[in-house]
């Protein structure tokens, strides 16, 4: 009777930045699992020409961004049972 349905949400701290050069750090405090799977891995395109590299959790990443401005950012989350989840963040 009932469907069941997943949600995923990836959002910034902060919403402005005026550098072109930014570290991100995915906190595990941060991260909400709703499913009955565990993530295997977080990949995080941020459209600066690298392509997607691994998020590794507590660790920060080190962006550098040609200009300031909004940039969109994909995300891929893979769960233990090979399930992907994108998406998108500007």
């Amino acid at each position: 009777i009932f469907e069941t349905h997943n949600v995923s949400v990836i959002a910034p701290i902060l919403s402005k930045y005026k550098s072109t050069t930014i570290d991100f750090i995915l906190k595990d405090n941060l991260i909400f699992n709703t499913t009955n799977e565990k993530i295997n891995s977080i990949l995080v395109n941020f459209n600066d020409g690298n392509g997607f590299v691994k998020l590794n959790v507590n660790q920060p990443i080190t962006v550098d961004f040609s200009t300031v401005g909004n940039k969109m950012i994909d995300f891929k989350i893979t769960l233990s049972n090979g399930k992907i989840i994108n998406n998108h963040r500007v």
